[in-house]
């Protein structure tokens, strides 16, 4: 359950909102807005507006996440569950990208004050700090190219030619 309070010395209840969720509640936070209450659980990530109305569900799969984040300009959430990837989402459930790097599950989430850095830490003993601005601009298609061709480089069958300019089955696909 959440419960709210206002701030010592308001002229409103101390008691503000009661909110029941249907699975333990792993953390929460309130945007940077202060519109949003955002708690993470097994039900995936739940959003509240302030009157304890539940609006969105952001869910990765069947799992929920443990931690997440807001960015500090309140555009986006960085979200981590037991699958030692980070998701990043806009505050409408658009999916932004996936970060993977951990080894282990992600345990500690947290934005730069100008939202340029994301920083995460694992049970993997890692820290990771993941900048946004070069994530948010990535062509993931031309990445991903790029990572399969560096791979096949490194095998001994060299004949391998899957995102290289050469003509190829999957070039021909992909032609008008």
């Amino acid at each position: 359950s959440l419960w709210f309070w206002l701030a010592e010395g308001a002229e409103t209840p101390l008691f503000q909102s009661y909110i029941e969720s249907s699975s333990p509640i792993w953390g929460v936070a309130i945007s940077p807005d202060p519109r949003t209450i955002a708690a993470s659980g097994e039900d995936g990530l739940q959003l509240w507006d302030r009157n304890g109305i539940l609006y969105r569900t952001l869910r990765r799969g069947s799992t929920g996440f443990t931690r997440f984040a807001f960015s500090a300009n309140g555009t986006m959430i960085a979200a981590a569950g037991t699958n030692n990837a980070i998701e990043l989402l806009q505050l409408d459930g658009k999916r932004l990208a996936s970060l993977s790097g951990h080894t282990a599950e992600v345990t500690s989430l947290a934005f730069s004050p100008n939202s340029r850095f994301l920083v995460s830490g694992g049970a993997d003993q890692s820290l990771i700090i993941w900048d946004m601005q070069a994530i948010l601009k990535v062509d993931w298609l031309k990445y991903g190219c790029a990572w399969v061709s560096s791979y096949l480089q490194t095998q001994a069958d060299t004949s391998h030619h899957l995102c290289s300019p050469r003509p190829s089955l999957f070039s021909a696909l992909i032609q008008p």
